[in-house]
């Protein structure tokens, strides 16, 4: 399995939820409007093509079986793309997963004071944190 490049900090369907798009349109391809701080300016997107970065949750595991101590030969090591691994992706995935269905169950509940259960609260702080966490100035400070 080919693991995607450009992995998204923001998940997908999380953004779909601000566009006004029928529930009809799949997920990522749904519109959103957005606004550029830095340049002031406005623009439309789609859902997929908003709130990622490349190689952003990419770990390499190198083979580093007969390789010297050399910056260089380590750096190759470390950085050739056979060595990319791709479970740390699969993981986001399945939490955010479970999140989005966690938060689609809270919008169909009546209005008013409800107390979670550990079962419902679980799903949604494990995807809050993976949201904090999956920020690309959360990752570069790691």
């Amino acid at each position: 399995m080919k693991q995607a490049q450009a992995q998204h900090f923001m998940p997908v369907g999380h953004l779909a939820r601000f566009s006004v798009e029928p529930v009809a349109v799949p997920v990522r391809r749904r519109v959103l409007h957005l606004y550029d701080k830095r340049s002031g300016s406005f623009r439309s997107a789609k859902a997929e093509k908003v709130a990622f970065e490349n190689d952003l949750y990419t770990t390499r595991t190198p083979d580093l079986a007969g390789i010297q101590h050399v910056p260089d030969q380590l750096l190759r090591a470390v950085f050739d793309p056979a060595y990319k691994d791709s479970d740390i992706e699969g993981v986001k995935a399945d939490i955010e997963q479970s999140g989005l269905a966690a938060m689609r169950a809270i919008e169909s509940w009546e209005a008013g004071l409800r107390e979670l259960t550990e079962e419902e609260r679980a799903p949604l702080l494990a995807y809050v944190g993976l949201l904090l966490a999956q920020h690309p100035t959360m990752m570069s400070a790691q």
